[in-house]
């Protein structure tokens, strides 16, 4: 069989589908300029190195609230609530309008602990149970 791949010894009807597709341009110029650069990153445009790609992403030391969140477990506007409860401290003393920072240490030490996890989650449904409740009582009018 001529083609692409002479060495392949297919007969009968086999044979004749494979010769179909195979004598038919199925590739680009582009597809084979990607296949036989060999995965060499400065010649494949676009590729990365691999020592890039391998490299260990560095953590910053503090997150902001969204990022602890997302850390954590829990949604964003959670945050304010574990705070109130005393379940996440902050770091430094920051005024109530600022933005707050938690050390990622601290919070790899919380994210496996379960009875902290136990207690933020009781901390949190029980804060949006009690503003269901307010809620349900003003427009009962009680």
């Amino acid at each position: 069989m001529s083609g692409l791949f002479p060495h392949h010894k297919e007969s009968g009807p086999v044979k004749a589908q494979l010769q179909g597709r195979l004598e038919r341009p199925f590739l680009s110029k582009m597809c084979i300029t990607y296949i036989f650069a060999s995965f060499d990153s400065r010649k494949v445009p676009g590729m990365k190195t691999q020592s890039k790609e391998f490299a260990p992403a560095i953590q910053p030391a503090r997150l902001d609230s969204d990022s602890a969140a997302r850390h954590l477990g829990f949604q964003p506007h959670d945050i304010p609530i574990l705070i109130r409860a005393g379940l996440l401290k902050p770091l430094g003393h920051p005024p109530a309008n600022a933005v707050k920072y938690f050390a990622l240490v601290t919070l790899e030490k919380l994210r496996h602990e379960i009875q902290w996890l136990n207690k933020a989650t009781d901390a949190v449904d029980r804060n949006w149970q009690e503003k269901k409740t307010h809620k349900w009582s003003r427009k009962n009018g009680s």
